[in-house]
Order: C-alpha cells, then sequence, then structure tokens
C-alpha cells in the first residue's frame, strides 16, 4: 500500500497534519528498507563480499546497527 493510499484514510480529526503523517511513514518505510539492506548484507557469501569491496567484518558490523541508524547521505533534504 502506498504512502497516500495510507494518509488518504487518515480522519480529519487526527491531531497530525496528513503531511506529518506522511513524512513519517515514509521515515519508517526508510528505516525498515534499510533494516532489509543489512539482513541481505549479512547472509551474502564472501566472494559477493569481495565483489562489492566490503570484508566480512566490515558487513557483520553494518549489519547490526540500530534500526534509527540511517546513513545522512540516505536521509531525505530538509524542507
Amino acid at each position: 500500500m502506498a504512502i497516500d493510499q495510507v494518509c488518504h484514510h487518515v480522519p480529519a480529526e487526527l491531531p497530525l497534519h496528513r503531511g506529518q503523517l506522511q513524512r513519517w511513514v515514509a521515515a519508517i518505510a526508510l528505516r525498515i528498507r534499510i533494516r532489509r539492506e543489512r539482513k541481505e548484507l549479512a547472509e551474502l557469501p564472501g566472494y559477493l563480499l569481495r565483489d562489492i569491496g566490503v570484508d566480512p567484518q566490515q558487513a557483520r558490523i553494518e549489519s547490526i546497527r540500530a534500526f534509527n541508524d540511517i546513513p545522512a547521505s540516505r536521509l531525505p533534504a530538509a524542507r
């Protein structure tokens, strides 16, 4: 379900504005996507890690980063 579809069904009396809710949903979706990428990285065999220039120790460190530890380069630009 797209963010617009989720926010379309939000009651008008909700204390958050729809724009705030959209940003909140997008932020959670980004964190889930990055968590999935980290899990997949942890499962890659050594030869594939070498292909992308990552050693197993780096992959392990990246894969155990906190859910809300998002690289600055992945964050949306501030408005």
